[in-house]
């Protein structure tokens, strides 16, 4: 197997996932979502609807994962654009008090409202493996519509349930 280390398909069939290091398997196992190590054994003949079944469960995993983080980047950068926005807004308020105009031209050195969106949210890792031992790369940031429309075509293709569904969707409404 000419793979680079990370976790595949258990070839002993005894598992979910197993992880090749890169050059051979190795004792560390997971099913649903949760490890623990059994040593490599002889291969179990697994039915092709098994199969489909763990590939089916991998991919609804994969995508809860990617819902989870979405929703989590969303939270953080509406976070941070209300509080800059809050900063913006005590910035611009006169010393006379909230709701007064300041009386001429801004201060010296005053550019205004930053330009552009708040700052992205921090690199997430996107697997277990890349959580510990590799550098996280930065999400997309897409607009709520392009994350519902995500949602509901993962719905649609049943990988998330309606519940799942209505719950990511309630984290992403409500960020």
């Amino acid at each position: 197997m000419n793979q680079p280390a990370d976790w595949h398909p258990d070839p002993s069939g005894k598992h979910e996932l197993r992880y090749w290091d890169g050059s051979k398997w190795t004792d560390h196992v997971a099913d649903n979502g949760v490890g623990s190590q059994e040593p490599i054994g002889p291969p179990v003949a697994v039915s092709w609807q098994e199969k489909i079944r763990i590939a089916a469960a991998q991919a609804a995993n994969q995508a809860t994962v990617a819902a989870n983080q979405a929703a989590a980047a969303i939270d953080e950068q509406s976070t941070k654009f209300k509080e800059e926005r809050a900063k913006q807004g005590s910035a611009a308020q006169a010393p006379d008090g909230p709701g007064t105009t300041p009386a001429g031209p801004p201060p010296a050195g005053s550019s205004g409202p930053p330009a552009g969106p708040p700052p992205s949210a921090p690199p997430v890792a996107t697997s277990a493996h890349q959580a510990s031992d590799q550098a996280p790369s930065e999400p997309e940031v897409d607009t709520v519509a392009d994350q519902l429309e995500r949602l509901a075509e993962l719905r649609d293709r049943g990988v998330l349930s309606d519940e799942e569904f209505a719950e990511q969707k309630a984290k992403i409404l409500n960020g």
